[in-house]
């Protein structure tokens, strides 16, 4: 008996209930015994969502949700619902940011800047739990359905990954939205000590937020707006749905264009990062990413002390890349990608953006050896050289 597939029957659920069912086993024999009477009392149950509170620090639970919350803070959420039914946590891009099950279903929508960490280690599912790989970097890219893209920074060894911690929550606020902080198993389990940073020269960027009156259209304009606070004056809306700039849903095209545009101009915000340059007479540049940048340098450091004309290029900063950086890139006759993958995932990203990448790709679960590293890109270098003489 399957009370759902009594709506079929009888559209009332009241009608879905059974009285005085009687159960009875025989055995072989054909002796029987029968249970009491029981009734089957079928009751919806109906889905509830609410923020239950904030826990302050990671240690210190604060009742309520109104207000500002901070980077370090976590909305909890708690409701009703039929058991089994999957309750996803997403963003209002697609990202999901959390999932449970029982006691809640459906999805809500959260406009509240964050941070997601994704360490990497030799996939697909459970893969390889204990080796390091890259091979998420499409997925961190556009981790949601339609048209996507999330900011991005890859940290190069122990030390950047501090100070790209501060600049995925400064992007974060600035971009007011989800960024990817990408990391790698082979830096995450590793102890090292590093330089104690200079906290003196970090900036700290803070969150725009609107300050007027009551009619504010939250999402007017091609970029970014000041974020109003729910309690505080400013509609708050945050919907999944494609809406107009006031946040309420639309199916208009002229709107679906609109937000699109809007969303893909937040990244010009952050075309600003850093990055290293070496050699750039070179015409020929190696550039690695995460955590291939040691094994990168070393590799790189062999080479030219044998005089071979090769650039170096690197940043932890990956989308959207510093626009300076693709002026560079787009000169090159060719940039050379080693990285930790079957798919050559960087290299399909720079060639998109209109520069000639070829990938050296590894997909052991191990990082690269310098010695074998340096000998590929070598070959690589020799057989690009042969390609373009002209006789």
């Amino acid at each position: 008996y399957n009370p759902i597939s009594m709506s079929f029957y009888f559209p009332d659920m009241a009608d879905w209930s059974l009285e005085a069912v009687i159960f009875q086993v025989r055995d072989s024999a054909g002796s029987t015994i029968s249970s009491d009477p029981l009734d089957f009392d079928v009751v919806g149950v109906s889905f509830t969502s609410e923020c239950d509170g904030i826990m302050v620090g990671g240690d210190e639970f604060v009742d309520g949700c109104d207000g500002q919350i901070s980077q370090s803070d976590t909305l909890i959420y708690r409701g009703n619902g039929r058991p089994t039914v999957s309750v996803i946590g997403e963003t209002e891009a697609g990202l999901r940011l959390g999932s449970t099950a029982v006691g809640e279903d459906g999805t809500w929508m959260m406009e509240i800047p964050g941070v997601i960490v994704d360490v990497k280690r030799g996939g697909p599912a459970t893969g390889l739990p204990t080796k390091t790989e890259q091979s998420d970097l499409l997925a961190c890219f556009h981790p949601a359905h339609g048209d996507i893209s999330i900011p991005v920074i890859a940290p190069g060894s122990v030390e950047e990954c501090f100070y790209a911690t501060v600049s995925a929550f400064n992007w974060s606020e600035r971009y007011q939205g989800p960024v990817i902080l990408m990391n790698e198993m082979s830096m995450a389990e590793r102890a090292q000590n590093i330089p104690i940073p200079d906290l003196g020269k970090l900036q700290i960027e803070n969150r725009s937020v609107y300050d007027g009156s009551n009619g504010y259209m939250r999402y007017a304009g091609d970029s970014v707006s000041p974020m109003p606070i729910p309690g505080q004056p400013g509609s708050y809306i945050a919907n999944g749905s494609e809406h107009d700039p006031s946040g309420d849903t639309t199916h208009l095209p002229n709107r679906h264009i609109e937000m699109t545009q809007r969303r893909f101009n937040k990244l010009k915000l952050l075309t600003n990062g850093t990055y290293e340059s070496l050699n750039q007479e070179a015409p020929i540049a190696l550039m690695p990413w995460g955590g291939t940048k040691g094994p990168g340098m070393e590799a790189y450091q062999l080479l030219t002390k044998q005089d071979i004309s090769l650039g170096w290029v690197y940043t932890m900063f990956l989308n959207p890349l510093p626009e300076t950086l693709l002026t560079q890139l787009r000169a090159k006759e060719l940039v050379i990608v080693p990285e930790l993958n079957f798919m050559g995932q960087w290299s399909s990203i720079l060639r998109s953006h209109g520069i000639n990448a070829i990938s050296i790709t590894q997909y052991t679960g191990l990082p690269f050896k310098v010695q074998d590293l340096a000998q590929r890109i070598l070959d690589v270098m020799k057989s690009h050289t042969k390609r373009t003489v002209k006789i």
